[in-house]
């Protein structure tokens, strides 16, 4: 039984609910069928934790399975010495600026085809959360977020990427010429970020196209001071309708004085 993780993970969603507004942390939940799975892990950031071990509720350890036939993640760690292991939970302190944790989806007695479950409790629009599969599928996590894998083979293992935004945008130098940054994720679904930058006050328009030139939605329609931007796309056209699968373009036309910057990239949605 996994009371005592129950009780655990209650204490630490306790501790979540009265910390810092700038914590986040995201729940992963495996499902195979209503009777295997794993439903309770989770990686994070959070002001009392560190990026060593803490002991729980901030690390916890995952028990070994007690069935012939079980679904489990694990986050890995051999990093940690005498404490170097599988875990259910892994938060993380908020003292850097990418964060990135190693995990292994493992299964017997059963179909390596599972759904996935991504819930994020108090989403951080300044934090990039992605999902990264081993052939290098990737999902950008904002809310929640499901989704079907058949995979060849258990186990299986995966990474997960968070990056503050923030500190991505302020970094980059000061734009000494008219820029316009491959989007990232890339794949993506179901939302993808557009970085752009102008070293001189311009007007700027972006857009999003089919591959037959048709457009789809504009993104920025707006005079803008010299630095660097960021836009995100969440795949929906002008009306609010979600859009397919498939590549797409997205141009950018800055005009400032008798200069015109134009210059367009492609993107790839794959749902």
């Amino acid at each position: 039984m996994r009371v005592w993780r129950y009780f655990i993970f209650f204490i630490l969603e306790i501790g979540f609910l009265f910390a810092n507004p700038d914590n986040w942390k995201l729940r992963i939940s495996a499902i195979y069928s209503n009777s295997v799975s794993d439903s309770f892990n989770y990686v994070g950031v959070n002001e009392q934790a560190t990026d060593g071990y803490d002991g729980s509720p901030w690390d916890i350890y995952n028990l070994t399975p007690f069935s012939d036939t079980y679904l489990n993640i694990y986050i890995t760690h051999g990093d940690w010495g005498e404490y170097n292991g599988n875990y259910a939970s892994d938060i993380r302190g908020d003292k850097n600026d990418i964060q990135k944790w190693d995990g292994i989806i493992d299964g017997n007695n059963i179909d390596p085809s599972i759904k996935l479950i991504f819930i994020i409790d108090n989403p951080n629009p300044n934090w990039d959360i992605n999902f990264i599969l081993s052939q290098d599928t990737t999902f950008q996590i904002i809310d929640t977020a499901s989704s079907y894998f058949e995979f060849d083979i258990f186990p299986y293992y995966f990474n997960i990427q968070a990056n503050k935004t923030t500190t991505r945008i302020n970094n980059l130098l000061s734009p000494k010429s008219f820029q316009l940054q491959q989007n990232y994720p890339n794949p993506f679904n179901p939302t993808t970020t557009i970085i752009y930058g102008l070293p001189k006050s311009s007007h700027v328009d972006i857009r999003i196209y089919d591959l037959l030139g048709r457009e789809i939605t504009t993104l920025v329609n707006d005079n803008q001071e010299a630095k660097h931007y960021k836009v995100i796309w969440d795949a929906k056209d002008r009306s609010g309708n979600s859009v397919p699968s498939g590549m797409y373009l997205y141009r950018i036309v800055a005009k400032s004085g008798d200069r015109t910057f134009v210059k367009t990239r492609k993107l790839l949605l794959m749902r």
